[in-house]
Parts: C-alpha cells; structure tokens; sequence
C-alpha cells in the first residue's frame, strides 16, 4: 500500500454510505472511495484493480456476509477485511475469527476511521509478504481472544470508558488480578507506596499495559499435560516478561514520556508472540531450532529460511487483526531488524530491540553476543550506538540484573 488507498464498500445501507463518503472527505489519509451493493460487482472490481481494503457490511439484504468474507480470503488474500458491524460479542468474533482482520462498530466509524486506514496500511503491508499469507491462511484457525479479552476491547473502544468498570472486571478473574497487581509493583513501574487493589493497578498501568496483560496471560496458559512444547513455552514465556522488564528500563534512562514507557513494556510482552503460534500451530518447530544450531544462525534467520516468513512478522499480523496501535505492531514485526521500519526516532521499537539483545545473551556480562543482536546501523541512524553501549555496560556494572530477574519465581 502506499500514500494512497483504495477502500471498497459492499454496502446496502444508504445512511451509512453516505456517513462513510463524508468521513472519507475529512480523513487524513488519502482515500479513493468505491461503492457496492452486489457482492459479484465487488469481485469483479477487486480482480480488475488493486484495492487495499474493503468494508463489508454485516448486515447485507440477500448476501451471506461471511461467504463474501471467505471469497475475498481465497481468491485476494492481500486485501485487508473490515467487517462492519452493530456491535461487538463472542459470537460474532468466533464466527469470523478467521475470515476477517478487523471488526469495526458502526457506532465507533466517527471516532476510529483515521486510525483505521492507519492500522489497514500496517496489515496491508505485511499482507504483501506472500510467504506469510500462505502460511497463516494454512492455519485451521487463529488463537481467538477469550470473553474476557473482547469484553475488555468494547470497553476500551468506549469513548466514555469506565476504569472502574476494567478495575471490577479484572478482579473477577484470580488469575489475572494477581499478575496485574504484581506487574504494577515492579521496580520499573516507579511509584510511591504499594498498590494493593486492581482499581489502583488499572489506573496506574493504563490501559495499554492491561490489555497486554490480559492478552500474554491468555495466550501462555497451556495445559502441560496436552503441549509438547510446554518446555519452550515456559522458557518463553519468561523470556517476554524479562524483554517487557528490560524495555521499559532502558526507555526511562533514555528519559522518553510515560506512554512510551508503558508503550515499551507492551511491546516486549508481546514481541515473540508469533514464535507461540510456531510452535502451537506448525510441526516443525524443533526442525527450525536445529537448523539455527547447525547453521549457527539466529532463530528468526532460521524461520525466514524454512517458512519464507518468521515470528516477528507473524506476531505483528495477529497484533493488527486484535487492533494494538501501530508502534506495538511495529516493534513486534521489526524487532529484529529496526532498520527495515524506516524510522529515525525513538519508538517502543528502539527499546525492545535493545532489551532483546540484552536478554539473549546467557550471561548477562557477554558482550559478545549482546552486540551480535544489535543492528548498529539503525543504532547509528538514531545517533545512540555509544549510548547504548554505555548503559549496558554500567547496567551489568551496576547489578541492575535484578530488574530482569524480579519476577523470574513467579512465572
């Protein structure tokens, strides 16, 4: 996708065409408009000419909205899907888990449509990556979010968003509370006095943070009797909070704002969630790690080898359809390789790169293999290669390990 794109509506609705043609003329973004009413039309067009995205309209007269949903997966599966809809609920994002990227309330069209085009162009791009198309549409489905999950994402979604409402919902769950309240009194998260109830936590961590909380306990919750993989589940596990730890540490030396702290530490939470959808969905896990060991190569080098795509990008894919900002998305699909984002400023992404190469090496006093993970000429680009260095090397004079340690008993 470039500067401009290309959205086709399948809609019937004549009030909510024309709200969208008024939207469209004060977007942001460059936006060429295409209007439908037939799904066949809508088809044809797609075949003829590139378009970035569609919106499908739920409530069609006459369509089966999930099989228009379907045509366009098969036979397009670089078009980004956005389905429209009254409302959110469990059943609708079960039904289209894995036939859509994003589901939109037509209610929220005025608030979110902006950001919207800004997130399509972020998918679009990664659907560009044809290796990685294959291999999610090879998937029999797509990790679904728990009711908990998508409850919270209506409530964020709300303009007038209730955090004693997200404080009461998190405390139903045992689980979830005790890791919030945990994370919330982390060292990193600095703050005067101990936090003892989720009200306090959820106004302390902010929404952002919670939300990828909730989604990491989610997705690490695995049987050990029913994963083969638990092993390396756990070990990544830990290994996310301890980049999550790192990120957030290293972002507040560099004296970046609060947000992009919190920012940093969701980034990290969720930088490796593609390598979990490796493991859990594909059978050749253990022959990717083998090929890293004999190849002496990382193990996203080894991902892009054998699948044509690796778990940054994988992860990045899942985090725009569950509608994470696009700094998160980024950070995920380039924390590896920070130079391919094009950007010269200080993002989430410039932190969890760093954490990332600090917590892979075994021994966190091997400068040998921390400066073998650094991209130094996205280093050098942003003017910090010394100062990176630097507080490395004052991180592990100091014994500040412990900051990526803390929690390490309790995952």
């Amino acid at each position: 996708m470039g500067n401009s794109q290309i959205l086709a509506c399948l809609i019937q609705d004549k009030v909510l065409i024309n709200r969208i043609k008024e939207l469209v003329k004060k977007c942001d973004k460059d936006v060429k408009l295409l209007i439908f009413k037939k799904s066949e039309e809508l088809l044809d067009k797609i075949d003829d000419d590139r378009i970035d995205l569609v919106f499908i309209d739920k409530d069609l007269a006459g369509e089966d909205f999930r099989e228009v949903l379907q045509n366009i997966k098969n036979d397009f599966p670089y078009v980004v899907r956005i389905l429209l809809a009254e409302s959110w609920s469990q059943q609708l994002v079960l039904m289209t888990n894995d036939i859509v990227h994003l589901i939109l309330e037509k209610k929220y069209l005025e608030e979110n449509l902006n950001d919207l085009f800004i997130k399509a162009e972020k998918l679009g791009s990664l659907l560009q990556n044809k290796d990685l198309v294959k291999l999610i549409n090879s998937f029999d489905s797509l990790p679904v979010l728990q009711p908990l999950y998508i409850e919270l994402l209506q409530m964020i979604q709300s303009s007038d968003v209730s955090l004693k409402k997200i404080g009461e919902l998190i405390e139903s769950d045992i689980s979830l509370s005790t890791r919030v309240l945990q994370v919330a009194n982390m060292s990193v998260f600095a703050h005067i006095g101990r936090i003892s109830s989720t009200k306090q936590a959820v106004v302390f961590l902010g929404l952002n943070v919670i939300r990828a909380l909730i989604l990491y306990i989610q997705v690490f919750s695995f049987d050990s009797n029913n994963s083969h993989f638990y092993k390396y589940l756990k070990q990544l596990e830990k290994h996310c909070l301890k980049v999550a730890e790192t990120s957030k540490a290293i972002s507040i030396d560099y004296n970046v704002n609060r947000m992009m702290q919190d920012d940093c530490f969701t980034a990290g939470l969720l930088h490796d969630i593609g390598k979990l959808v490796i493991m859990t969905k594909l059978e050749n896990w253990e022959q990717i790690l083998e090929h890293a060991h004999q190849s002496n190569i990382p193990v996203w080098k080894a991902e892009n080898e054998i699948l044509g795509t690796s778990h940054a990008e994988i992860g990045a894919y899942l985090l725009g359809v569950w509608g994470f900002p696009t700094e998160i998305i980024d950070a995920v699909a380039y924390h590896h390789k920070p130079l391919n984002s094009k950007k010269d400023f200080y993002l989430p992404l410039t932190f969890v790169h760093i954490a990332e190469a600090m917590t892979q090496a075994e021994d966190i006093i091997d400068e040998d293999t921390f400066y073998s993970y650094l991209d130094f000429e996205y280093l050098n680009k942003l003017n910090i290669k010394d100062k990176t260095i630097n507080f490395y090397k004052n991180f592990t004079r100091k014994g500040e390990t412990q900051i990526i340690d803390e929690l390490d008993d309790e995952v």
